[in-house]
């Protein structure tokens, strides 16, 4: 994952996400990246919900990320 994303709050990447700098994909991806990466050492993570989290639920109250 790019350094700089790594430290970008969320705003910051709502903002990439909103100019065309990244696709909501690609910012996903790097999620899941940056779980596999640290969860090993961590043990943070309890459940990995994968499936389903490329996109909100049907009238999810923000639009663009996964609800559950």
């Amino acid at each position: 994952m790019d350094e700089e994303l790594r430290w970008t709050d969320a705003v910051g990447q709502a903002e990439l996400v909103r100019c065309g700098a990244i696709s909501p994909g690609e910012l996903l991806d790097a999620g899941r990246d940056r779980i596999r990466e640290i969860d090993p050492v961590l043990h943070c993570i309890v459940a990995h919900l994968e499936p389903g989290a490329e996109g909100p639920a049907p009238g999810a109250p923000f639009p663009g990320f996964p609800s559950w």
